[in-house]
């Protein structure tokens, strides 16, 4: 795959560009940016194997002392207030050469200290549901002679042109016993 790559490398700057490049380049038949990822493992990786990037590991992140290396992170604070993969992701696309999640997992601990670190909240990222119990007992009531399994439900649910709740939403609110109560 390397060789395939080699005369092409310099469009692998990120998965967009990768992307676009490929598709105007069909008769290359390249691989696309997801492909590459799932044999290399990571953007970063993509890069680091075709000598364009190394990628900065524990060894060289712990070089620097907490501060200074949050001082190097803070600038990217809202790509670090979310989750590794979206981390992983955004070095992934980003021109500067960052540490990756498991990097700064060995040098903080957790994830959850390198965010306190920063200042950011480590609370789950919820939304606020868009149903009440009562709403999804209402719902399933009117749609009743639809079927509650999951399937069918979904099928059902996506070719109306309201919204209804997915099948999982559902269940996180009635039991089984309470599924078959309604079906009574």
């Amino acid at each position: 795959m390397i060789q395939k790559l080699e005369p092409h490398k310099e469009h692998l700057t990120t998965v967009a560009h990768w992307n676009t490049y490929r598709k105007e380049n069909p008769q290359y038949d390249l691989p696309s940016a997801h492909t590459l990822i799932r044999h290399f493992g990571t953007w970063q990786n993509v890069k680091s194997n075709m000598g364009l990037v190394t990628p900065v590991t524990y060894t060289d992140i712990r070089q620097y002392n907490e501060t200074e290396l949050l001082g190097i992170l803070k600038p990217h604070s809202s790509y670090l207030a979310h989750t590794r993969s979206q981390w992983d992701a955004y070095i992934g696309e980003s021109e500067e050469i960052l540490p990756t999640s498991a990097s700064l997992i060995t040098y903080f601990g957790t994830w959850n200290r390198l965010k306190e670190q920063l200042g950011l909240s480590t609370a789950p990222d919820h939304r606020p549901p868009l149903y009440s119990k009562e709403d999804i007992i209402s719902i399933v009531k009117k749609y009743m002679p639809i079927s509650l399994s999951p399937r069918k439900w979904e099928n059902f649910r996506k070719q109306q042109d309201f919204d209804l709740p997915s099948a999982q939403t559902i269940n996180k609110y009635l039991s089984k016993d309470e599924k078959e109560q309604l079906k009574k």
